[in-house]
């Protein structure tokens, strides 16, 4: 059995640390396994970081999104 804690965040209280921190992104999570953050681009911006060594996963949260890397594109939309 494990001793780690469970922890759970609602997304609301992460962007409100991110916009109190007054950055694009805010990592909310950190374990030897993996790690967790939000980045917010204003409609119409590049990401502007460089390439990073773990593997990433991308989820849009509200909006539209189009990623394109060097394998390919895609697309992605929230309708509410």
């Amino acid at each position: 059995m494990s001793n780690r804690k469970v922890r759970f965040s609602a997304i609301e209280d992460i962007a409100e640390q991110r916009l109190q921190q007054g950055s694009e992104y805010l990592e909310f999570l950190r374990v030897p396994a993996m790690s967790a953050g939000v980045y917010v681009l204003a409609s119409g911006s590049t990401d502007r970081q460089s390439p990073h060594k773990q593997d990433e996963l991308y989820y849009v949260v509200q909006g539209r999104a189009r990623m394109r890397a060097a394998r390919g594109a895609g697309a992605a939309a929230i309708r509410w």
